[in-house]
Order: structure tokens, then sequence, then C-alpha cells
């Protein structure tokens, strides 16, 4: 009878093999490098180079992110895989995962259509969403730039959308983050092309419509000045068009849309100084033309003409009203406004001040409908339907269809007719 032994197989001795340890990160210098980044279809992302950095890489897994940081880089960003503008910067890392590119330190950002530079200190780039975010001490550059500097706008890689980042086109799911970081922001921004065109507004957004031509968008504080049409306008909201003049590198206002709290000042020079006409109301377009250009009011329209000459103002208001300026701002004669139609109710108010020559006097005029013309050294002003008007000296007009105000050779407003 055979019995088994205690001892165990050699089989059974045998011991499974320990894991490997993973290897530890590797850190390396790196020097003189260039290299492509993808996206998840393969569409090429960016290009960066640089001087010199270092990594560090896990050689046990070919696949994982490399980190680390280059020094002295430049590269391409490139939209829908194509070449859209180049960046340089001193500090710069890709990551492959995510799909964002860091640059840090003196970055500057140029596109070539339009030529702009967009100079900061710190730029995340976002390749799945085509994001620049620029932070810290922002300006952006070009024939019409920033004034100063800003704390953070996000643009297009190719530079023909830069925002605020309540004011840039993304996703709703953004929409939240980008409006409390706006919040957070300067109380107002300036852009200038320095040859006497001025916005600012605390939020905005710039888009290079075409050549020599930008589209603006400007919410809060929104202030416009166009010094060679001798124009400005101050709004809630706006958004508008602005266009090279030839090759001088100017700009001028060619079309404004104006919301909430509109008020547009034309200032004329003349020879007999400076005049200024005040249009306001709740909301407004302005149409810059070559012979003159126009102002349409929606709401409550009040216009109000400031002649200092012969301290005189008259101000007219109306439930609605249309008025044509002068397109530049130095004019042979008058304030600038050329005519204007005001639907009624409609009142207008002449206050003349005590001069030498006249004494001091209110005349009030109401009528369903105003006109007001300024055809070089010939004023008027009509009124027309239901027309009743208070003078000095006690004087009235009422229960006639028509009565007309002129402006005599010394420039002092006068009822000439009533029927």
């Amino acid at each position: 009878m055979g019995c088994s032994s205690d001892k165990p197989s050699s089989k059974s001795a045998k011991k499974d093999p320990e894991p490997k340890k993973p290897s530890k990160p590797q850190n390396i210098n790196i020097v003189d490098g260039t290299t492509d980044y993808f996206g998840t279809t393969g569409k090429k992302l960016w290009t960066i180079s640089w001087k010199t950095g270092h990594a560090s890489i896990n050689p046990s897994d070919p696949q994982a992110d490399t980190s680390g940081i280059l020094d002295d880089v430049s590269g391409v960003i490139f939209q829908k895989a194509v070449e859209s503008s180049q960046f340089r910067a001193d500090h710069g890392v890709g990551n492959k995962k995510s799909k964002m590119l860091k640059l840090t330190d003196s970055v500057v950002i140029r596109s070539h259509d339009p030529q702009l530079t967009l100079d900061c200190e710190q730029v995340d780039y976002s390749g799945n969403e085509e994001i620049v975010r620029a932070q810290k001490n922002v300006r952006v550059l070009g024939t019409i730039e920033t004034v100063g500097t800003i704390e953070e706008v996000w643009a297009s890689p190719d530079l023909k959308t830069i925002a605020t980042p309540d004011m840039f086109p993304i996703h709703a799911r953004q929409q939240a983050t980008a409006l409390a970081l706006a919040a957070s922001l300067a109380s107002a921004q300036v852009w200038t092309d320095h040859k006497g065109l001025t916005f600012s507004a605390k939020s905005w957004s710039y888009d290079q419509t075409q050549t020599k031509q930008v589209h603006y968008r400007f919410k809060t504080n929104v202030n416009i000045d166009s010094k060679s049409e001798g124009l400005n306008i101050r709004s809630d909201q706006m958004e508008l068009d602005a266009v090279m003049q030839g090759n001088t590198k100017a700009y001028s206002v060619a079309h404004a849309t104006a919301t909430g709290n509109v008020k547009i000042v034309k200032t004329a020079v003349s020879t007999k100084g400076i005049q200024t006409t005040e249009i306001s109301g709740p909301k407004g377009k302005y149409i810059a033309g070559t012979s003159e250009s126009t102002v349409k009011m929606i709401g409550a329209t009040t216009i109000r003409s400031i002649d200092p000459s012969v301290r005189q103002t008259m101000t007219a208001t109306g439930s609605s009203g249309v008025a044509y300026l002068e397109p530049k701002e130095n004019v042979t004669s008058g304030n600038g406004l050329r005519r204007a139609t005001l639907s009624g109710p409609t009142k207008v108010v002449f206050v003349q001040e005590t001069t030498k020559e006249e004494r001091g006097s209110t005349i009030t005029g109401t009528a369903s409908q105003m006109l007001l013309e300024n055809n070089g050294s010939e004023r008027k002003i009509t009124l027309i339907g239901n027309v009743h008007v208070v003078g000095p000296d006690s004087d009235e007009v009422s229960h006639v269809n028509r009565a007309v105000f002129v402006k005599d050779a010394k420039g002092y407003w006068h009822v000439q007719a009533g029927q």
C-alpha cells in the first residue's frame, strides 16, 4: 500500500512573477525643438517651437502627456486647420489630452487679416473651442486699438472677433461664467484710431466684417466720439460700424443703432463760433452720408439747440422724429442741424437770456407736427395743426392751423405768421 508524500511538487512550488513596478517619471532637458498638436479628428491645432526647456516623461506610459515648461517659444495657431495667427512668449506648454495651450510672460499674438496684435501676460488657448483667453495687462494694437490695459478679453484665433467675456459668442453653458467674469472687470474700456475717433464702454465686441470695416457691439456706459464728424453718441447699448476713410487709417462712424438713454450731440464750428444740437430719446439710429447724415429717433424725442453767441436755447419735443445733420464738424453756417421733423403731439420752447439787444423772454408753441429748417441764413420752425403759441407780453396765438417762427439777422427767434 502506497502513501502520499507531504512534499509539494516542483510545479506547485513555483511563485507567480511579481508585477513590474511603474517606471519613475524622468526629467530631461530639451533644446531647440518643434512639435505639432492635433485635435481628436486629426486637424492641426497649433505648432510650437522652443529654444530651451525641461520636461517630465513616463517611460512606462508612452501615451501619457508630457509635463514641463518650454522657454522662448513661438509658433502658429490654426483655425479650422488653416493658419490664422502667430505667437511668441517667454514660456509655454501644451496639453495633448485637454488640447490646451498655455503661454505666459510677454505674450504676443499677431494676425495678418486684420493686422492686429494681442499683447498680454497670459494666454489660455482651447483647441477644442477655438477660443483665445488673454489675461493680465491685455492690449489690442492696430490701426484702431485699445487704450491702456484690460483685465481679460476673449478672441477667435484669427483675431477677427475680440470681446469682453460676456460679449463673446460662446455656448450657453459658458455664458454664466463669462458674465460673472465680466462683472469683475474695469468700469470702462476705450478704443481709438488716434485720429479723432474714440469708443468707450464696459463691455464690447470687435468683429472684422470686411477690409477697412469693423462692427462693434457695446454695453453699459457707451460713449462714442468722432471729431471729424463733430459727433458724440451716448447710450446704454449700441451696435456700430466703423469705416476707414481711404488709406488715411482714420475711421468714422458709418452706422449706429443705440438703445436706452440715447443722446446724440452734433457740434458745428463756423465763423460764428461753436454751436451744438442735442437729440435724445429711448432709441435712435445714425446713418452717415456724404452730403448729409440722418438720425431716426423712435419714441419720445427731444431736439435741443444751443447758440451761445446770442445766449439762446431752443428745445423741441415730439413722439418721434427724423433729423438731418451736416456730415462734418466744420460748417459754413448754422448749428449742424439742417432740418428735422417731429411727430405730435409736439412742443417747442425758446428761452432767450437777456442781452444788450434783446431782453430775456420765453416763447412756447404746441402743435400736431413740427418742421425745423436751416437753409444757410434762413432758419425757421413751422408748427402745423392745432397750433397754440404763448409769447412775451402775454401775446397768444391759438386755434390756427399753422404758425412760423423765424430767426432774424441778429439770430433771435420771432413769430412771423399765424393763420
